[in-house]
């Protein structure tokens, strides 16, 4: 609340910004105040502002699970493709979350799905990191490129091998994923479910890998 104050102590006008870089509306959408936040926007106030971290409302507001918000958001306009700091986006902050209503929301804003952080994390490659098998499914239906690689040139399949996501490996063996494909360390799916002892994994691998030769 003491930042806010400070907003508007800051002047009437509504892009004036707290010392973390929050407008009056981020505060707003923040605490769930449409009504203020409403009026906010038809006074001028920019909706996809960004704060020190580069946070936008949506961003926040997804950051929150707050649905009631990225409805609203949605509905005004809001950017999803604005990324923070950290190249990270609204899609892959949810990605992250797994939370299924959100992704929804966020493909209806069209949301690109192939967005990629500072660590080259799309947010196919966030849901897998996390074992989020629904929302690996989701992503995939948004055609998700699951055979795209982060910094360390791990592709999707490859994440989910060495922590063992049967299901994930599944859904992505399914659609089509590149068991050739190597890391950084010359390393493929199946030898890092080897190394990691994931017999299941290993089993599904090695049964493609006999039906392609």
């Amino acid at each position: 609340m003491l930042e806010f104050v400070e907003v508007v102590i800051a002047g009437a006008f509504v892009s004036a910004k707290s010392r973390s870089g929050k407008t009056a509306l981020a505060f707003a959408l923040r605490d769930g105040h449409i009504g203020v936040s409403m009026l906010l926007i038809k006074l001028g106030a920019n909706i996809n502002s960004q704060d020190n971290s580069g946070y936008t409302p949506l961003i926040v507001a997804v950051l929150n699970k707050n649905l009631t918000m990225i409805t609203f958001l949605k509905k005004m306009g809001a950017d999803p493709n604005i990324k923070d700091n950290n190249g990270n986006t609204a899609l892959l902050f949810a990605a992250f979350n797994g939370n299924s209503d959100i992704l929804k929301l966020l493909k209806e804003m069209h949301a690109k799905v192939n967005a990629f952080n500072t660590s080259g994390q799309t947010p196919l490659i966030m849901a897998t990191e996390k074992g989020k098998v629904e929302a690996v499914k989701q992503l995939l239906n948004m055609n998700a490129d699951f055979d795209y690689r982060n910094n360390k040139e791990e592709t999707p399949l490859i994440i989910a091998a060495k922590k063992g996501y049967v299901g994930i490996v599944e859904e992505l063996l399914n659609r089509g994923a590149d068991i050739q494909v190597r890391d950084k360390y010359d390393m493929t799916a199946l030898k890092w479910a080897e190394r990691e002892g994931h017999t299941k994994v290993v089993e599904l691998l090695k049964s493609l890998a006999e039906l392609l030769n």
